[in-house]
């Protein structure tokens, strides 16, 4: 129930994760746009296994300790709202990078759509307000997986075997179909050596500066 433009997609986030809460008893919810490739036979085996189902939980490529942007009259800037937004803040809190989509357990969908936040032009910078004025914060669990989500292109899905969500670049029909004949394929357990014990596998470390492998943020 909104003009669907660029301006709206915060709210449209909202919407849409009100929308799969009211119609589908889905543990996890990944967001992604609409100009990508998603791995739908081995997503949810990744989330299961690697990321283990622990609410509350968002694992994607998240951003930590980024300086707070300048603000600039520029309408294409993600600024207009964000010096009232941080107030005396030193950095940006930490927030998943939109582009290459993220997933949230349902505990943390339920708590963005009933949180009256501010909403600033980035749906992911939003997000990451959001979730830092949530009162219980340190529960929350924030996994950093940059081999996994990821800015790509047409083969990325053929040469990237790791990506899970394949944004933007050259995802066009031809290349769409091309990833959809990969994914076809069974899945490899390529995340973590086979455990024969049964363990849960071991947590994961905390981010330091390399945020290039995975992490927890949080």
């Amino acid at each position: 129930p909104l003009v669907d433009v660029y301006r709206h997609h915060v709210r449209k986030l909202k919407l849409a994760m009100d929308w799969i809460l009211a119609h589908a008893p889905a543990r996890w919810i990944l967001k992604c746009d609409d100009d990508v490739f998603v791995r739908l036979a081995l997503a949810p085996r990744w989330l299961d296994e690697r990321v283990g189902y622990r609410p509350p939980t968002i694992v994607g490529q998240i951003h930590a300790n980024d300086p707070l942007p300048t603000p600039t009259a520029d309408p294409t800037k993600n600024t207009e709202l964000h010096v009232e937004a941080y107030g005396q803040r030193k950095v940006m809190p930490p927030w998943p990078l939109g582009s290459v989509g993220y997933a949230v357990t349902r505990d943390v969908a339920d708590y963005v759509v009933e949180h009256n936040g501010t909403e600033l032009q980035g749906e992911d910078v939003s997000m990451g307000l959001w979730l830092d004025e949530w009162k219980i914060g340190p529960l929350l669990r924030m996994l950093n997986s940059p081999a996994q989500f990821q800015h790509g292109n047409g083969l990325s899905c053929v040469t990237s075997p790791r990506m899970l969500v394949m944004s933007h670049g050259a995802m066009g029909p031809k290349n769409a179909r091309r990833c959809a004949a990969a994914n076809s394929q069974p899945p490899q357990l390529w995340w973590h050596k086979s455990n024969k014990s049964g363990e849960r596998l071991r947590s994961w470390p905390r981010c330091t500066r390399d945020m290039h492998v995975a992490c927890r943020v949080r």
